[in-house]
């Protein structure tokens, strides 16, 4: 029996077709099936470049036995397949070893923070395998320097230099429980309700 059998995939944030095409391929030499659909049947979600995306915003609100996987998770697997490893289980080893990081691509800001460590924060953002994490100061024009990243601020309140410095940017100003979150719920939450400003820009992901 084929590692991939009786596992739906289905894709999201992939905007390329041949890219698309390669993986859905190898997902069924694997064994496994292909939905461009989200259906009650899929148990893995492929992430492409972006989750800001309905299918993903979806399965994290309310799909709670979905898997989360990045695109090279597929190649590895099928690459360890074609060298004959042992891929028993393979839902739950896609799942231990291939899981989407939820703070993948993020550059974070840790500001003033009263009733949590944060030291535990920024053990937290490494442990999510965010791109940076600076909880000392804040870096102007961090965005349109790091463009192939998501910046945000983490704080609990809007006091302070950094954080008025950060909303001048134009930067989302989020609280500390949505990393909590995050991790807890291994995967990308939408800011909304941990935003600390009311007035948001309408081209803000998440």
């Amino acid at each position: 029996m084929k590692p991939f059998h009786g596992i739906t995939f289905c894709p999201t944030g992939i905007n390329d077709e041949n890219l698309s095409r390669s993986i859905s391929k190898k997902i069924i030499k694997l064994g496994g099936l292909y939905s461009k659909d989200l259906t009650r049947q899929v148990n893995v979600l492929i992430c492409g470049s972006s989750k800001d995306t309905n299918k993903y915003k979806f399965a994290v609100r309310y799909r709670y036995d979905i898997v989360f996987i990045g695109l090279k998770a597929i190649d590895v697997f099928y690459q360890r397949w074609l060298s004959g490893d042992d891929m028993k289980d393979s839902l739950s080893l896609l799942k231990a070893r291939y899981s989407d990081q939820p703070l993948t691509n993020y550059y974070i800001f840790i500001g003033r923070v009263q009733g949590h460590s944060v030291e535990e924060l920024e053990k937290i953002c490494h442990s999510q395998n965010c791109y940076k994490c600076n909880s000392t100061h804040f870096v102007k024009d961090v965005q349109s320097k790091n463009e192939h990243c998501r910046v945000i601020f983490i704080a609990d309140s809007l006091k302070g230099t950094r954080v008025e410095a950060a909303q001048q940017q134009g930067l989302p100003i989020v609280h500390y429980k949505w990393l909590l979150d995050c991790h807890k719920r291994n995967a990308t939450l939408e800011y909304d309700p941990h935003y600390l400003v009311s007035r948001i820009a309408s081209e803000t992901p998440f």
